[in-house]
């Protein structure tokens, strides 16, 4: 709790200027990505290395200016643009890092840090005080309680089950199950898979994955001439996009597992909705979607609140899925037993990318050597 004169020095400093904040902040440049746990590489007067911000694996793609620059104390994400969304200057830098920490953000509609964190953050790292892991920040745990639609709604408006997803293989009971549909409106929604959170017969909120190609020239989903560069991160031409819900206070198939999960005390953690939704077609119960290769605080305290003890991290086989579930393990080893059951996945791909006996099988085999109640 603030005490009155640290409340009001807070107020006092919501006062100062960004460029006074980008000053503050620029004086002490090394220690600033220090503070933020960014990990870049100098070269020359710059620094570089993958985007801390949408969390890429590039290890070029993102560059920060040093001080004797043309542009000084900028930074340019190449492969999303991310400065273009927060801003290039360090005060951009510090929240769209945050935002990826402790929101989850990868791309523009997902939470966002709100500004009283970011100003109380950079207030203490101004001050001389380190500031505090944004990772282990207690956040609200409540699910979104506003529904987009109700099922009925959900129904008439998409074709379920998903045809997208029959042909990747996923069974139409397991889709009719979880209501994954398609969606050929135009807009935001335009050629793309739902994957819906319901709860209460209610629609939550969404996650929905473009069903066009990816194109080589501009990397955007679509059809057609390549979007102007400015329209490139709209959720209708990225990969995935999520509305309704923050994906920092939710975990996907929760609600439909809660009993199992309570009984059990224990967890399968995946990235995707994709993944889980295999899993379920393989007949493996217990499974949840983080929506990304970062756990939030919110997430973990969802899964306290339920009883669970003991996590299998089962996250994607490309770097940052590994990274992600080996960073979780050690900044929360003492609040859970996590377990990393070797998998063995080729880089890039999920369980989503596997035929569903295989991955019954394989995960069957796994799962009963680290005694998994199956």
């Amino acid at each position: 709790m603030r005490t009155k004169k640290t409340t009001q020095k807070f107020r006092i400093f919501k006062k100062m200027s960004f460029e006074e904040i980008n000053k503050g902040l620029g004086e002490r440049v090394e220690d600033l990505l220090v503070a933020l746990q960014v990990d870049l590489i100098e070269f020359g007067d710059d620094y570089v290395g993958a985007c801390p911000i949408h969390g890429g694996d590039g290890a070029s793609a993102f560059r920060l200016h040093g001080p004797h620059h043309e542009y000084p104390l900028k930074f340019k994400c190449w492969s999303h643009s991310c400065d273009e969304h927060f801003g290039g200057g360090l005060t951009g830098l510090v929240r769209g890092v945050l935002s990826h920490q402790q929101c989850c953000w990868t791309g523009p509609g997902d939470e966002e840090l709100p500004w009283k964190d970011f100003f109380e953050w950079v207030r203490e790292f101004l001050g001389d005080t380190m500031p505090k892991n944004t990772i282990v920040k207690k956040e609200s745990s409540s699910h979104v309680e506003t529904p987009l639609w109700t099922e009925l709604e959900y129904r008439k408006m998409f074709s379920t089950p998903s045809r997208y997803y029959i042909k990747r293989g996923f069974s139409e009971k397991v889709l009719s199950d979880y209501l994954v549909a398609d969606s050929n409106q135009y807009g935001t929604l335009f050629k793309r898979a739902i994957i819906p959170i319901v709860k209460n017969r209610k629609i939550m909120g969404i996650s929905s994955r473009s069903m066009l190609p990816e194109c080589p020239k501009c990397n955007c989903h679509h059809q057609g001439v390549c979007p102007e560069p400015k329209d490139r991160h709209y959720p209708s031409y990225i990969r995935w996009a999520h509305k309704g819900f923050k994906k920092s206070n939710n975990l996907y198939n929760l609600e439909q597992s809660l009993d199992w999960i309570r009984s059990e005390k224990t967890a399968i953690l995946v990235e995707s909705p994709n993944s889980v939704l295999k899993l379920e077609d393989a007949g493996i119960p217990g499974s949840l979607a983080t929506f990304g290769c970062k756990v939030s605080p919110g997430q973990l305290e969802l899964l306290a609140q339920n009883n669970v003890e003991r996590i299998l991290m089962v996250f994607d086989g490309d770097r940052a899925g590994i990274e992600g579930a080996r960073a979780i393990a050690e900044k929360f080893g003492k609040s859970f037993e996590f377990v990393f059951p070797e998998m063995k996945m080729g880089e890039g791909m999920d369980l989503a990318d596997y035929p569903t006996e295989v991955v019954r099988l394989t995960m069957n085999s796994k799962l009963r050597r680290e005694k998994y109640p199956i």
